[in-house]
């Protein structure tokens, strides 16, 4: 009788731990939430990064410094995805930085491409620039906006399918379908594929306006 008391409750402790076992089998995986993800990749292979900040300069000039709420390290050699960046760029030979911030990007290259998109926000002088695709070469020190922009000024306003603004000489220009009105100081002759025109210039030019060439 003792033997089948003892056998019972064996049994009966196996059913009760192979109950929890299915139980805890059958219930639905806990997803870790977005933050709790980063933490655990920035503990387990320290790829990950919070509030990073990345600099590029040439013969001692700082030509743009990013910074950015968080960062990652893409399996896929040399890429760093960030979110929010905010870059400040060195315009031609002026003092006043261009500021340009949209909610995600990505470096590549050893700091030589950017990209950022969504909404991209260019601020410059009296100058607001709205895209949502910007690409930046360091080399060429051409930021480009192939999906189009918006470029709204203190004497001017204009937009275009596909927008270049070289910030080496700070002159930008527009392809397919330009409607831009600069200052008439600042009308720049047209070409084959829309028109030009300089900021920096537009900036001090006189009041009256009118059409640039299309």
């Amino acid at each position: 009788m003792r033997r089948l008391l003892v056998v019972l409750v064996a049994l009966a402790v196996l059913g009760t731990a192979g109950y929890a076992a299915w139980r805890h089998f059958l219930a639905a995986p806990k997803v870790p939430t977005k933050e709790q993800a980063r933490d655990a990749l920035e503990e387990a292979v320290g790829l990950a990064l919070k509030g990073v900040e990345l600099v590029q300069g040439e013969k001692g000039v700082e030509l743009w410094r990013l910074k950015a709420t968080w960062a990652a390290l893409r399996q896929e050699k040399g890429v760093i995805d960030v979110d929010s960046p905010d870059i400040i760029y060195k315009v031609g030979k002026t003092e006043e930085p261009l500021r340009v911030i949209a909610p995600k990007g990505e470096v590549r290259d050893n700091q030589s491409f950017i990209r950022l998109w969504d909404k991209v926000t260019c601020t410059y002088r009296d100058y607001v620039l709205d895209g949502t695709l910007m690409t930046y070469n360091s080399t060429s020190r051409l930021m480009v906006f192939p999906e189009g922009a918006v470029i709204v000024g203190a004497t001017s306003r204009g937009n275009a399918t596909r927008l270049s603004w070289n910030l080496a000489t700070n002159v930008i220009e527009g392809e397919d379908g330009v409607v831009v009105h600069w200052s008439r100081a600042d009308a720049a002759a047209p070409n084959a594929s829309g028109t030009s025109g300089n900021p920096d210039r537009a900036t001090h030019a006189p009041a009256e306006t009118a059409p640039a060439a299309r």
